[in-house]
Parts: structure tokens; sequence; C-alpha cells
């Protein structure tokens, strides 16, 4: 996980000093991309499963978060590998 650290936001803002773009439009983009930075890594702003026009953190608001597990998709799925030789021996075999 990347941590973005404050003198990295201005060396950001300084370059693009340089490139003459509107300070407005540079700070909107930042806060754009950081919010996509905790939307994707930070648990509670991650959208809830069941309900995506919602967060974790206003799903849970009531009650506490002592701990999580942690999914990914497809985990837990065993794929059987197979001998294809080995297969079409035992068939010819009978």
């Amino acid at each position: 996980m990347e941590i973005i650290e404050t003198h990295d936001i201005g060396s950001v803002n300084e370059w693009f000093d340089l490139q003459d773009v509107n300070k407005n439009i540079i700070d909107k983009i930042l806060i754009g991309k950081m919010n996509k930075f905790y939307e994707e890594n930070c648990l509670l702003q991650q959208k809830f499963v069941k309900d995506d026009k919602t967060t974790v953190e206003k799903f849970a608001n009531p009650m506490k978060l002592n701990g999580f597990e942690r999914f990914k998709v497809g985990e837990g799925i065993e794929k059987k590998e197979e001998d294809f030789a080995a297969e079409v021996a035992a068939q010819i075999k009978g």
C-alpha cells in the first residue's frame, strides 16, 4: 500500500505551476485521485458488497468494527489439476 506524504502533494503542485495549469483544476484532480485511493484501499471507505451505493462506514455506523476478513475474488476455489495424458491412457486400458 502506498502512503501519500504531504510533501509529495506539494511537489506535484510545484510541477503543475511550472506547466501553467489552473490551480483550481489541480486541486480538484488531486482531491479526486486521493478519494479514489481511499475508496479502493481503506476498508471503511469501500463500497458495501450488498449495496454499492453505500460505504462500509455508513452501513456499520451504529456498530463498532473489531476485525475483518479479506477475501480475494476466486480465493478458496481450488482447481483440480489433471494429467490429460494419464487420463487418456487410463481410458485406453479400459
